[in-house]
Parts: structure tokens; C-alpha cells; sequence
């Protein structure tokens, strides 16, 4: 099982360690009000559905002195004053969420309730196969700790059983309904939140559609709505979590909530090392943009622009996000292409495509292709990488698309010969080391096309 009754799982606060525990059980040592609360709900159950009876019990117990709201005033959220973070309509809709069994919980009870609509429908759906008393037992389990949210990301797994992970949402869901709405201000959680949901809402390669859409976005839920609480949201590295989720290769999906929730479009990525494992170090000066034309993400791009990214922001060496398109990878390091590539390091033949289409990409939502970085370095440097880092220089199946896309740029005020080996005479120098037996590979089409450029 996903989680206990027992409410004692996760740590107690020492201004809370001589507390009772409060649970939902069905023992002879319950307190009065659980013990006054079952029975009318056992009543209620038995009571018929078109008699007044039922309307009298729930009439009854969910008063805001009744049973119900005795069995939630330890439970529930409040402000430094000591009130209620529900105000008195949402507290009347939620002691009848309580009251009521699971399957009888309605959409509307759910939003008078307070829930954002979305939220309110996943908990609606996820109530149907519940237990009657699964709103109860959540909170008589999670909401008795002293941080309610921690204690249930604590008890979160990694098992992809159905009905563990549909028990764990709809705890997660039952706290959100009683009021804890926030992620508590601790960095491993609300960071293993963003990364968890990255996970949940990545596409199964078979089926293509998201893994675990409805837990994906319950995670992503959690996070503040308001600017400044975002800004403090900075990871161990020092990057803000939206570009620390971005480098690790959050899907687009989990992104487009992010900035819903209005996370900075164009945040710049500060100084910092990476973990040594991370394939992608950290760009000081980055923005989301920079991250997504590196991993090629088309669908990423599109969203951002949407959203109204800078399409030429620079980073510290003066790179906008076209210069790092895929193969521009490359660049992240000062690789020199004519010296460092080997035959046996071109091993992608879709590396050219790939960074074609991000280009493309790019520049029709008007990127301009002739920003340079500080060091002289520009696009017509990373194009030029592409088919030297391609598997055969990408093949010759594409190779008139992407010819014409150099030209396009060539004749925009692209320049092709700049620092870092990238013009001409390198490329000649790098085929004959490294395509001289294949008379088939792209960068012989390149190198004659670069050449007739130069005559012009």
C-alpha cells in the first residue's frame, strides 16, 4: 500500500512531539467525534437515497459544529493568526466532501470547495473506484504530521503499479482539497516535484502519449503561483529551477505549466558547475531557449516563443539559442572540429537534419541568423559542424534542403569562414582526413559548395 492509516510515518516537530496523533479508525479507542462521524455515516449509507433521512444526516453532521468539522479542525492548514486558510464557504463545501462516500463526491461540491478546476476534475475521476471513506483516510494519514505534503512525498515511490500510483494522486489531490496548496519552502522536494513530473509527463516511446499525465501535473500543481516565491526557487546548483529542469531535459508538457504558472520566460542561467554526470553543463547567461534549440526540442521552441522568449537572447560568450542548435553542442567545450572530431566520433547521421530543423525552426519565428558571439563565432560555425559531426556527413538523401538552407543564410549575411575551424580550407583538410574513401559523404557536397560560395 501506498500509505498507512497509522499517521505517524515522516518526522514530528518538537513543539509537536507531546501531541496525540489523531487518526481515522474504526476502534474502540476513537475519539468522540469519530466515533459520532462513523455512525452517521453508516446511517447515511444505509438510509434511502430518495427519503429525508439522508438530507437530515448530512444536514447534521457537516454543521460547523458537527461531527465533520470536529474531525478536521486538527487537521487542516492555518495562518500565523491561528484561521483557517479555507475561508467559510469552502469549509462548509469541504465537510461534505468529507461526509459523503467517495463515489458520491460531485465537480461541484469539489470547486465550491476551493480546488482549481482542473484538480477538482482529476479528484472527481479518481474518487469513482475509492473507497467510501478515502477523503478521510488521507487526511487522517498525511495531514496529522507536521508538514503534511513532505510526509507524502516521503512516502512516494517509484513503483509503476496502476493502483498505487492512482492511491497516491489522489492522496496528493484529498491534501490539496483540505488547503495545503503550496510545496513547503524545502528544496528537495519541490525540486524532486519539477523532476518526478519531467518523468511523468515524458512520452512512452511506443505509445507516444505521456506516461503518467494526471500525477505529472498534480506534482507541477503544488508550486507557487506568485513571481517572488519563484525567484527563491533555486536549486543546489544555483540555477533556477526552470532552467535546472530545462538542462536535464524537462518535456515540453511540464514546461507549458510551468510558465502557466507564471515561471520567467527569459530567466538567465548564473555561474555554476553541474554534477559530473550531467551531459549538459550549465551556461552561465542561458535562458530556457539557449537549453531547448541544444537539446533540439522543436515542440520546446514553439512554447517559448509562444510565451514570448527572446529569440536572439545571449548568453556570457554572446551565443544566442541558434548558435547551440544540436550540433552546436560542440561548441560548448571550444571543440576545434578539424582536430578533435574523429571518424569514430560521427556517429549520428541525423545530428545534420536535427540541427537543420532547429534553425529552421528558429528563424521563422524570426530569430536573426546573424548574431555572433564575442569570439567572432557564428551560425554559419555551427552548420558547418553539423555534417562534420554527422555519420557520413549526414548522407546525401537531405542534402539539397539543407544546401539551399546555407545558402539562404549565406546570401542573409551568414559568413562561413570564422574562427574555430569552420571555413573552407578546414573542411578540405578535415574530408581528406577523414572521408577520403567515401566519396558519398556529405562533406564533399559541402566543401564543394563552400567553394563555390567563395567565388561569388
Amino acid at each position: 500500500m501506498f500509505f498507512s492509516l497509522s499517521g505517524q510515518s515522516g518526522g514530528v516537530a518538537p513543539h509537536r512531539a507531546d501531541m496525540t496523533v489523531p487518526t481515522f479508525e474504526r476502534q474502540a479507542s476513537r475519539s468522540h467525534c469519530q466515533s459520532d462521524l462513523a455512525d452517521l455515516r453508516e446511517q447515511y449509507a444505509r438510509a434511502s437515497r430518495r427519503g429525508p433521512l439522508r438530507e437530515h444526516l448530512l444536514s447534521t453532521a457537516t454543521t460547523s459544529s458537527g461531527p465533520v468539522a470536529a474531525f478536521l479542525a486538527p487537521l487542516l492548514p492555518r495562518d500565523v493568526r491561528g484561521s483557517f486558510l479555507l475561508n467559510v464557504q469552502e469549509l462548509a463545501a469541504l465537510r461534505c466532501v468529507v461526509f459523503l462516500p467517495a463515489a458520491d463526491v460531485g465537480l461541484d461540491a469539489l470547486l465550491r470547495a476551493g480546488m482549481p478546476h482542473d484538480a477538482a476534475y482529476d479528484l472527481c475521476e479518481l474518487l469513482r473506484d475509492a473507497p467510501e471513506d478515502a477523503v478521510m483516510s488521507a487526511l487522517a494519514s498525511f495531514a496529522t504530521a507536521p508538514l503534511p505534503l513532505t510526509n507524502w512525498w516521503h512516502h512516494l515511490t517509484n513503483e509503476t503499479d496502476v493502483a498505487a500510483s492512482r492511491e497516491a494522486l489522489r492522496a496528493l489531490r484529498v491534501l490539496q482539497l483540505a488547503g495545503y496548496r503550496q510545496w513547503p519552502f524545502d528544496e528537495s522536494v519541490w525540486r524532486g516535484a519539477v523532476m518526478r513530473a519531467g518523468q511523468a509527463l515524458q512520452c512512452d516511446p511506443d505509445s507516444g502519449r505521456p506516461i503518467n499525465p494526471l500525477m505529472g501535473m498534480a506534482l507541477l500543481d503544488l508550486l507557487p503561483r506568485n513571481r517572488y516565491s519563484q525567484r527563491l526557487m533555486v536549486t543546489f546548483t544555483g540555477e533556477p529551477i526552470l532552467l535546472f529542469s530545462i538542462r536535464k531535459g524537462l518535456p515540453a508538457k511540464a514546461l507549458e505549466k510551468m510558465l502557466r504558472l507564471g515561471f520567467e520566460v527569459d530567466v538567465a542561467s548564473p555561474e555554476g558547475q553541474a554534477s559530473a554526470e550531467d551531459p549538459v553543463p550549465i551556461l552561465p547567461g542561458a535562458t530556457p531557449l539557449h537549453y531547448a534549440a541544444l537539446h533540439g526540442d522543436l515542440e520546446m521552441i514553439g512554447l517559448l516563443a509562444s510565451y514570448g522568449a527572446d529569440l536572439n537572447a545571449r548568453d556570457a560568450r554572446g551565443y544566442s539559442p541558434m548558435l547551440y542548435a544540436k550540433a552546436g553542442a560542440l561548441l560548448l567545450r571550444g571543440h576545434d572540429a578539424v582536430t578533435t572530431l574523429r571518424p569514430e566520433d560521427r556517429t549520428d547521421a541525423r545530428l545534420r537534419d536535427a540541427t537543420s530543423a532547429v534553425v529552421r525552426t528558429l528563424h521563422s519565428l524570426g530569430a536573426d541568423p546573424r548574431v555572433c558571439g564575442y569570439d567572432g563565432m557564428g551560425l554559419g560555425h555551427t552548420l558547418i559542424l553539423s555534417v562534420m559531426a554527422s555519420r557520413e556527413g549526414g548522407g546525401m538523401d537531405h542534402w539539397p534542403e539543407f544546401e539551399q538552407l546555407l545558402v539562404m543564410h549565406y546570401d542573409q549575411g551568414v559568413h562561413f569562414d570564422m574562427p574555430g575551424g569552420a571555413g573552407t580550407s578546414d573542411v578540405a583538410a578535415f574530408a581528406e582526413a577523414n572521408a577520403r574513401d567515401n566519396p558519398n559523404d556529405a562533406i564533399w557536397a559541402l566543401l564543394t559548395l563552400l567553394r563555390a560560395l567563395d567565388t561569388r
